[in-house]
């Protein structure tokens, strides 16, 4: 291959942290390996975390969706010597609500968490959504606030959890760390990792070190006193990664240890691929928030039927390489909203449902759109409060369903739906 074609290829797919697409209809991934300098998370490092906390690795790491990382062997070294280390991730609010793409690093963060018992810091850069996206100042802090809920949701442990704003927070031990980091980088240097060009306004520049300085620990003295210098770990998607490329650079230069990253494939958007699913756009994603005149399909291009919807999810299944024992779960919570979601989760805590196909079957038979309702108004139809005379009727209606539900389900417990298990967010 000549150089020519070597760079056409390179124009073909875009991956930054402000554009991710492909002409070819995916992402290469074991290219954008090599172009990045990152390692493949192979099956090994997969089992050591295993090992060492005792736990299932997370479905996202069985899976492949982190397929990449920076010294994550480093980390799992530190951990096994009784090291201390701790957790770094971030939100860039520049829409209302988090869709399913931007809960992916939220949800591993999550299990990282809880597996290895560690503080977390979750960064949210109102101030880079303001420079980029052209918001006002005070919208891109309202938009934080918002977003804050649904990262709030996912049960971070709150003793070991902190949430910022850049616009509220940077200051103090976090500015000293971000004029260190601005000392050590050249213009040149920035424009070459980044793409800047002459059309582009300081501010774009200036906020590498912003993104750069939550890896080292002196940027939170209320968090890690003393002469603590504990390692970070960042769990990301792999179009940040230059934004840590530039850290690694830079850290042992100012006293500090490389940050470690484990980095995701993207989530696939609902049309077809160019578009990143993560970013907010013109195209179909599944948010996670209900919002007014919405049915129960959470799909934010409007109202969508059951049968379109059951397409839609399978497209999901299909794309993320859901398992046949994680689909039930997967559909629940991208479909299932209010006291849908909670109708289904009493009834799969109860008598546990084993295969989406049976629940698929049993929802296109039951709760299609009818005479009745939407399927969303018939989910919550035996949880309204009716008249005394109806009660009786009501009951009935019930136990018919329910004996369906146990002539259609397995009696046993199906692993691995920790998949797209997001408790509080209902």
């Amino acid at each position: 291959m000549d150089k020519k074609e070597e760079n056409r290829e390179e124009e073909d797919q875009v991956v930054n942290p402000w554009e991710v697409s492909s002409s070819a209809g995916k992402i290469d991934y074991d290219k954008l390996i090599d172009k990045f300098g990152c390692q493949r998370l192979d099956h090994s490092l997969v089992h050591r975390v295993q090992r060492l906390t005792g736990r299932p690795p997370h479905v996202f790491l069985r899976r492949g969706v982190f397929f990449a990382h920076r010294d994550f062997n480093e980390i799992l070294d530190a951990y096994e010597r009784g090291d201390k280390f701790y957790l770094y991730t971030g939100r860039g609010p520049s829409s209302e609500a988090l869709h399913l793409g931007h809960l992916i690093p939220f949800m591993f963060t999550k299990y990282l968490q809880d597996a290895f018992k560690v503080p977390l810091v979750i960064q949210l850069t109102d101030d880079e959504k303001c420079m980029w996206k052209n918001l006002s100042v005070e919208e891109s802090q309202r938009l934080a606030r918002e977003n804050a809920k649904d990262i709030i949701a996912c049960g971070f442990d709150i003793t070991k959890t902190f949430i910022f704003s850049d616009f509220d927070y940077v200051g103090g031990a976090f500015y000293k760390n971000m004029v260190r980091v601005s000392k050590c980088v050249t213009y040149n240097k920035v424009v070459g990792i980044f793409g800047f060009t002459g059309e582009d306004h300081i501010g774009k520049v200036s906020f590498p070190p912003v993104q750069a300085v939550p890896s080292f620990p002196s940027s939170f003295p209320h968090l890690f006193k003393g002469k603590d210098n504990p390692r970070c770990l960042i769990p990301c998607a792999i179009d940040q990664d230059p934004y840590f490329r530039m850290t690694r650079d830079v850290a042992p230069r100012i006293g500090y240890h490389k940050p470690a990253l484990i980095e995701s494939s993207f989530f696939p958007a609902l049309q077809v691929f160019p578009r990143d699913s993560r970013r907010c756009c013109s195209g179909r994603c599944v948010v996670i928030r209900e919002r007014e005149g919405d049915d129960g399909l959470r799909y934010n291009d409007g109202r969508m039927n059951l049968d379109g919807w059951i397409l839609k999810a399978e497209r999901y299944f299909s794309l993320q390489r859901f398992m046949n024992d994680d689909k039930l779960e997967a559909a629940a919570v991208i479909g299932f909203e209010g006291d849908a979601l909670l109708w289904y989760q009493w009834e799969h805590k109860k008598r546990p449902m084993v295969l989406w196909d049976e629940m698929k079957l049993l929802i296109l038979k039951q709760f299609r759109s009818t005479q009745e309702g939407s399927l969303h108004e018939q989910f919550l139809a035996l949880q309204q409060v009716l008249e005394l005379s109806n009660l009786g009727r009501a009951m009935d209606f019930a136990k018919r369903i329910e004996g369906k539900l146990l002539a259609m389900t397995l009696p046993k417990l199906t692993l691995g739906f920790s998949a797209t298990r997001t408790d509080g967010l209902t």
